[in-house]
């Protein structure tokens, strides 16, 4: 978690909310997907079927080349794997809970996924606006306790809804 707390000290600029970033579509609850590349794989499918990028399959090897980088594993069962591409058509955030959590990297199982697509154009300013502003969130134990908790996309939603960037 030092990652996150870390990043959660940095600080962020402009008004807009992560509801403009995740869509109740975008969140996925019971999601049976048991190993990371199942995981990586999904999400490129819900970003392709989001019409965010044009690529699933250059999305795909952004998600991996990133982890290649380091493990986006950030500690309490939470993975925030991301990708900056010049084809990632607008910043969106897709959520999995998953049925059971996964083997993440060498040390870490996750249950929670958090990922990232953030256009390359803008990606310092948007990157770091998503990145501190979800550490913030992740770091609070009742917000990471609701989201294993709540069953229903509505409610999660809710949760991120009044997130400002």
């Amino acid at each position: 978690m030092k990652f996150l707390t870390g990043i959660a000290t940095m600080k962020s600029e402009g008004v807009q909310f992560m509801s403009e970033i995740i869509k109740q579509e975008y969140i996925h609850l019971h999601c049976p997907a048991a190993t990371k590349a199942e995981v990586l794989q999904t999400a490129s499918r819900w970003a392709a079927e989001a019409e965010i990028i044009a690529d699933a399959a250059l999305f795909l090897k952004g998600l991996w080349d990133r982890e290649a980088e380091f493990s986006t594993g950030v500690g309490d069962g939470i993975a925030i794997p991301h990708c900056r591409l010049e084809s990632i058509r607008q910043p969106s955030v897709f959520f999995a809970h998953l049925e059971q959590p996964i083997r993440w990297s060498s040390e870490e199982e996750v249950d929670l996924i958090l990922v990232l697509a953030v256009p390359q154009s803008n990606a310092e300013n948007t990157h770091i606006r998503l990145l501190s502003q979800l550490a913030r969130k992740l770091v609070d134990e009742v917000f990471v306790s609701q989201l294993r908790e709540l069953d229903q996309p509505a409610a999660v939603y809710a949760l991120f809804n009044d997130i400002q960037l």
